[in-house]
């Protein structure tokens, strides 16, 4: 964050109960002198203890500074209402900022009808009719097959770059991803009706389209996941393709292993 010194700082299940954020702003603040008590806000779970939750921190002095973050949207969808997944920043002159924690489609794939039928596509709508948006935050899907590790063995992974191998037909052979969340056939195709629904880009992609082995997410559960570059990419910033990216990236973590299993992603756009 030092480094970076980013305007907007959106933080990802942080699984804090309302009782917890007085004291967390705080000790961020003490962290982070530039992220003050009153320029952060937090969205946290009210339906259940330890779980989900997303943080926006605006830097004081930056383009953010004085803009409005409100949380979740108007809906009749529960978990928009009570798992506090998604923060909304406006500021004037700026793109609105919508902070999400996607809902992963769990193990059982018991939440991956209503991650591709109700919440993709009410994020859709919903960023649609904000105008100029950029979307951050572990959006729980592997898009393409070079945001798997698991396809660059094999054999069509040209072809399937190249856009020649319909998804459903990318695991031939392949079982055990096409039944993991975030990387189903049904979410990966739920995300590209997302992009286009919402009018976004990937910015990752948009700027870096020859990228080949770039990760956000590695699994804890096998330790040499990291050095042996097993990964996903589950993490973006999408963009509305009007405003003008001037960089998007994916920050390294090898320091904070075992730590940290996700990495920072960003994006630097120009104003006008």
């Amino acid at each position: 964050v030092g480094d970076e010194k980013p305007d907007v700082l959106c933080l990802n299940e942080h699984k804090l109960q309302e009782s917890h954020v007085d004291a967390m702003k705080e000790e961020l603040a003490s962290l982070l002198p530039d992220y003050p008590v009153s320029l952060q806000h937090f969205t946290c779970s009210t339906a259940k203890k330890g779980y989900s939750g997303v943080a926006m921190l605006i830097r004081k002095g930056g383009v953010a500074d004085g803009g409005d973050v409100t949380a979740g949207y108007e809906c009749d969808d529960d978990i928009v209402k009570t798992e506090g997944r998604l923060l909304t920043l406006k500021a004037p002159g700026l793109p609105t900022v919508v902070a999400t924690y996607v809902p992963n489609s769990g193990q059982k794939l018991d939440r991956l009808q209503y991650r591709c039928e109700t919440w993709d596509r009410n994020l859709a709508t919903y960023v649609k009719g904000l105008g100029n948006t950029i979307v951050i935050g572990d959006l729980n899907c592997c898009h393409l097959p070079e945001d798997i590790h698991n396809m660059y063995t094999r054999p069509n992974f040209a072809e399937m770059r190249a856009g020649e191998v319909p998804v459903a037909e990318q695991y031939k052979g392949l079982s055990g991803p096409a039944k993991q969340a975030g990387l189903t056939v049904e979410e990966r195709q739920s995300f590209s009706q997302l992009l286009k629904d919402a009018d976004l880009v990937d910015a990752f992609r948009a700027k870096h389209p020859e990228a080949s082995g770039v990760f956000s997410y590695y699994s804890q559960r096998v330790v040499q996941n990291r050095p042996m570059n097993r990964g996903l990419r589950l993490d973006y910033v999408l963009a509305s393709p009007s405003l003008k990216l001037a960089d998007a990236f994916i920050l390294s973590t090898d320091e904070a292993w075992p730590f940290a299993d996700h990495s920072p992603v960003g994006a630097v756009f120009a104003l006008d």
